[in-house]
């Protein structure tokens, strides 16, 4: 998916254009693109779906890109673990899951995982470290 289709689906997302999204992302999502399978995860048109089976189908597409290294769905995931949400609770997931979004350059995920990290050894300082490394 390149930046202005990205840009685009993001508005059509946030104004609930939601059956327009659906049919923009169709060609995205005939090739496999991750970015258009995660963007499809997120929502549905289905009047029969129920809420249950979206939050199921969610989390086995964000499994699915997760094992794709798909940095979005890792990180979503690692949330998902971490609050016990649609998955059972599990910290250890949740830290791996984040740790593989901050190895793949997710700034955000560094920060989490540097706070998890104070909070799980009891020390603080490493987010001074990382801002001083990037500032």
């Amino acid at each position: 998916m390149n930046k202005s289709d990205a840009i685009k689906f993001q508005r059509l997302f946030d104004i609930g254009d939601l059956a327009t999204l659906a049919n923009e992302l169709e060609p995205l999502l005939m090739k496999g693109d991750l970015d258009a399978r995660y963007l499809a995860s997120s929502f549905s048109i289905d009047p029969n779906e129920s809420v249950e089976a979206f939050d199921l189908r969610r989390i086995q597409e964000l499994e699915a890109l997760a094992s794709k290294w798909h940095r979005a769905s890792l990180i979503d995931l690692a949330w998902a673990y971490r609050h016990g949400d649609d998955v059972e609770r599990d910290m250890q997931k949740f830290q791996n899951l984040m740790t593989a979004a901050a190895l793949l350059g997710d700034q955000g995920a560094v920060r989490t995982l540097a706070e998890f990290l104070e909070f799980e050894i009891g020390e603080t300082g490493l987010g001074s470290i990382l801002d001083q490394r990037n500032g």
